[in-house]
């Protein structure tokens, strides 16, 4: 049986946001880095070119090839769906939690940011609902890693008014059971009104039909985790706050399966 894998590649490592390097240099850090550390059966990182869409790609038919090793999506996309063990998906996000699901040798990754899982049109399908049409739910395993914690998220309220009024939003009771406060590990400090962006993607997942029992998580928060008292992923929340170097990075997160 097929299991999923998943690695963070955070600050120690560089910077991953594509526009503050060239093609060239990101490449270079990919390789020296994530390809390198990757099992080696990995040959190709599939990397969709995320834009707060509900978009999931097939490799199949989204595919712009960069080097024998590495692509990505030809046209905005949230999502990623490949078979076998040969290919990795990659994000390169700042706090936005990846939503991983697998069904045998089928995988999906997707970015679950907030405006992917909660569309501004409330008629609008989320990520969760579009991508779990490739799934059957009853089959499907989840794993959820990579973004910050409820802790240190604080939502840009007007871009997002259904926070402050969850009946504007499509699941006004799931938003609901999902908003909460920050707490002093917060930059921006303490009782702002938060969601839980892993809760939400989970209600989202049991709602289209996916076992609670079959979703895990690896909550550590992008924001607030540190090691010997030093950041251990890049944070667009920290940056805004002021409270990291005046470099807008981001991670690398890769799930594939072994």
């Amino acid at each position: 049986m097929s299991t999923l894998q998943h690695k963070i590649f955070g600050i120690k490592y560089g910077d991953f946001r594509p526009a503050n390097q060239s093609r060239e240099a990101l490449l270079t850090l990919i390789k020296k880095t994530a390809l390198s550390k990757l099992p080696p059966q990995i040959s190709m990182i599939y990397a969709p070119q995320v834009d707060f869409t509900n978009q999931t790609a097939n490799i199949n038919e989204n595919y712009d090839q960069w080097t024998p090793w590495f692509a990505r999506t030809k046209t905005k996309a949230d999502g990623g769906v490949v078979r076998g063990n040969k290919t990795a998906i990659a994000f390169f996000n700042g706090d936005c939690p990846i939503l991983c699901l697998q069904q045998g040798k089928k995988i999906a990754a997707a970015h679950a940011g907030y405006r992917c899982l909660i569309r501004k049109n409330p008629k609008e399908e989320g990520i969760v609902e579009t991508t779990i049409r490739q799934f059957d739910p009853e089959k499907t395993k989840v794993f959820i890693f990579g973004g910050i914690g409820p802790c240190c998220w604080l939502p840009e309220y007007d871009d997002k008014p259904e926070i402050l009024k969850p009946i504007l939003s499509r699941h006004p009771k799931i938003l609901e059971n999902c908003l909460c406060r920050t707490n002093s590990n917060s930059p921006f400090g303490i009782k702002d009104i938060s969601v839980d962006l892993y809760k939400l993607a989970i209600e989202l997942l049991k709602r289209v039909g996916v076992s609670g029992n079959n979703i895990a998580t690896d909550s550590r928060c992008t924001c607030c985790a540190t090691e010997n008292n030093q950041p251990l992923f890049w944070s667009y929340t920290r940056f805004k706050a002021g409270k990291q170097m005046r470099i807008d990075g981001r991670n690398l997160s890769v799930v594939w399966t072994r």
